[in-house]
């Protein structure tokens, strides 16, 4: 079930920053090249990350709040599907767990 919620999570935020894909055109590359500009440009590193279809997304933030979110295909193909500021993480806790 997860799987298949975050596979739809996946094709709607493709679908949606595919103009934005298409008019930047270093958007997508070697995920080795992404992920080091990512670490050298923004001072950004990998703090979570979850696969759906072989294919495998990473959310990378920085100190200062940045954040950007890559998807990777099977060859190792990556591509920035979305990117931002003021990252805030939320404590959560699973459904039904009492703290």
């Amino acid at each position: 079930m997860i799987n298949y919620l975050f596979a739809g999570v996946t094709l709607v935020l493709i679908c949606w920053t595919a103009p934005a894909l298409a008019s930047h055109p270093h958007a997508c590359s070697n995920t080795v090249r992404i992920e080091s500009d990512l670490a050298m440009k923004y001072n950004e590193a990998v703090t979570a990350t979850g696969t759906a279809n072989q294919y495998a997304m990473k959310v990378f933030l920085s100190e200062t709040g940045s954040w950007t979110i890559i998807y990777t295909s099977p060859a190792g193909f990556s591509c920035v599907m979305l990117a931002g500021e003021d990252w805030e993480a939320v404590p959560w806790e699973a459904p039904g767990r009492k703290s």
